[in-house]
């Protein structure tokens, strides 16, 4: 377990605040099945979770609805609308972080480089964390 309930309300909170794309059942999912699904940054398990958990600690509100929209699952369309806006949602944190200046800041340009990275990852080794199924998709 990564994330307390108390922080978990912290990312939601922000994530709303920053207007982020995330499924509605994120906002009303309970905050002790979000602790048991969440992870941060890094598929469930692995040994490298500590390092990108550091590396995106400014990210944890945008790994967190990623976490849940992979457990909600679905089909590949749902897990590539996932990953987009895992991206999304980091950029927009970006901007946030580092401003007007963000384009010549180089502690800024590092950071989006993360975010490429991080959705390069998600998007072509994500696939053996995804709850696939078809049917009716919750949202």
């Amino acid at each position: 377990m990564i994330y307390q309930p108390e922080t978990l309300d912290k990312y939601r909170k922000e994530a709303r605040e920053l207007d982020y794309n995330v499924l509605n059942s994120y906002y009303a999912a309970d905050i002790m099945r979000l602790v048991d699904v969440c992870n941060g940054v890094g598929g469930q398990g692995s040994k490298l979770n500590p390092i990108l958990n550091f590396a995106y600690r400014r990210y944890q509100s945008c790994a967190a609805p990623h976490d849940w929209a992979y457990y909600i699952g679905g089909t590949d369309a749902d897990k590539h609308m996932a990953d987009v806006a895992f991206k999304s949602n980091m950029l927009i944190r970006w901007k946030e972080l580092y401003g007007a200046f963000r384009y010549v800041n180089p502690v800024a340009l590092w950071d989006r480089n993360l975010i490429r990275l991080a959705y390069i990852a998600v998007d072509t080794g994500g696939h053996s964390y995804f709850n696939y199924h078809t049917g009716i998709k919750s949202s």
